[in-house]
């Protein structure tokens, strides 16, 4: 199933999917409604908990993200790890032994007393983030306000009469506010199917009309999931589209093209080392940003070859102590950003992937075990996952923030701004600054593939 959506105004979207078939689970991700969107009260997760969680879900991400550089070295990647940690999680409390070992070994969750609280907080505490920017500064008011929403929406559909656990149905609700919606997949798979993709598309506004196509769900299957964290929002600081211009990209294969390159001068975040420069641009309300890290050739080497391997180097280094300590080094001073723009979707099929990075066993169904999702005196029905979907799209442009007008300076000082040019493979973190989640982590190492 490949899709390529376009939204306007958006700077970045991601829905995941996590599928089990054979008599197992089926857990796919999307954007959900109002009454979805986790839990009403915060549960009592601690600081160090909700640390404890993000730090190893940071962690995941990267090693994720060395995967698929490995395994397709020349190809924009972008994915969520905080949507693909809140499903998994939910996968988490119905696993048990060396299951849910790997689960939380691969993962890198906290112990299972506190990953659900956890996740549960930092959903909640995500989801406030627009009630946050939903109060604009006197000039938006003037200029109509700017658009500012985050949310993350779950919603569980599992078999009528099927013996779930009460104990793996409470978890759920309480800390992700997930009810079970009784629907027939034995008698009415495909009834079922188009009760799943009719949430869908409403909560998508029409975009995804057929989230579950035919073949992924039949008579054995027994539970369904939609999941999404989906951000809309325009920059705190905007782009003039006058301001942009064809410039030339160096892509990580050594091919050059001539792409669209915004523009601006701003009191930004900065930060940089021997290898790397990195600037933060915040959208509305600045709870949640961009962060852009270029890997910067040495001086000895400054063609194409030298491009690409000190983007390779610094990709493969890259770990969750190194984005923290970039995350740290940020610091406001007056910055040139020159950045392309870019659009593109993504899907993969995480099975072999997650297999590769620790955790095989809950996809075979000979060594799964989900018994904390139903007992195994359900006969045949033992559970497994079959595979896991992540489809993310990404676009980032002027749009949506000519509300406000550039403030950069355009000349007349002495020696000029830093200056930050994605003219060569990147990296960029959407980031929730109070907690440094990374909400959307990609690269783009073809930006004319991307435009």
């Amino acid at each position: 199933m490949s899709r390529f959506v376009t939204l306007s105004r958006r700077h970045a979207l991601a829905l995941l999917g996590v599928g089990v078939g054979g008599g197992g689970l089926l857990w796919h991700t999307r954007a959900g409604p109002e009454g979805d969107l986790g839990p009403e009260t915060r549960p009592a997760a601690t600081d160090a908990h909700l640390e404890e969680l993000i730090r190893g879900n940071t962690a995941f991400a990267t090693s994720l993200l060395r995967q698929f550089a490995d395994d397709e070295p020349n190809a924009n990647v972008l994915f969520s790890p905080v949507s693909i940690a809140a499903a998994l999680a939910m996968a988490r409390a119905g696993a048990r032994e060396e299951t849910a070992n790997q689960l939380t070994e691969t993962l890198e969750f906290p112990p299972e007393e506190d990953l659900h609280p956890a996740v549960g907080a930092l959903l909640y505490d995500l989801n406030e983030r627009a009630e946050n920017a939903a109060t604009p500064g006197v000039v938006d008011r003037i200029r109509g306000g700017r658009e500012f929403e985050l949310f993350v929406a779950t919603a569980l559909w599992g078999q009528d009469g099927y013996p779930y656990r009460e104990e793996f149905l409470e978890t759920l609700e309480s800390n992700y506010r997930t009810g079970l919606r009784n629907v027939d997949f034995v008698g009415d798979h495909d009834g079922a199917r188009g009760e799943v993709n009719e949430w869908v598309e409403e909560a998508t506004d029409g975009r995804i009309d057929e989230l579950l196509p035919a073949e992924s769900v039949t008579e054995d299957t027994r539970l369904v999931v939609t999941n999404a964290v989906a951000l809309f929002a325009d920059w705190a600081e905007a782009f003039d589209p006058d301001d942009t211009r064809e410039r030339t990209f160096t892509a990580l294969d050594g091919s050059t093209d001539e792409v669209q390159m915004m523009s601006q001068t701003e009191d930004f975040p900065y930060a940089h080392g021997e290898d790397y420069q990195a600037i933060e641009l915040p959208y509305v309300g600045e709870d949640v940003s961009m962060v852009i890290v270029v890997p910067r050739p040495s001086e000895a080497a400054p063609d194409a070859d030298g491009t690409r391997e000190a983007f390779e180097s610094f990709e493969a280094d890259l770990d969750a102590d190194r984005i923290a300590g970039i995350f740290d080094a940020l610091e406001k001073r007056e910055a040139m950003i020159q950045l392309p723009r870019f659009e593109f979707d993504v899907e993969f099929e995480l099975a072999a992937v997650l297999g590769d990075l620790g955790m095989p066993d809950p996809f075979d169904p000979e060594r799964a075990n989900f018994e904390g999702v139903a007992p195994t005196e359900a006969g045949s029905d033992d559970l497994f996952l079959f595979d896991v979907y992540h489809e993310a799209y990404v676009s980032v442009n002027e749009e949506g923030t000519e509300a406000i007008a550039a403030t950069g300076f355009s000349g007349g000082l002495e020696s000029g701004p830093l200056t930050v040019t994605a003219d060569r493979p990147f990296l960029f973190f959407v980031r929730d600054r109070p907690t440094d989640a990374i909400l959307f982590l990609g690269r783009v190492v073809d930006a004319e593939s991307a435009q």
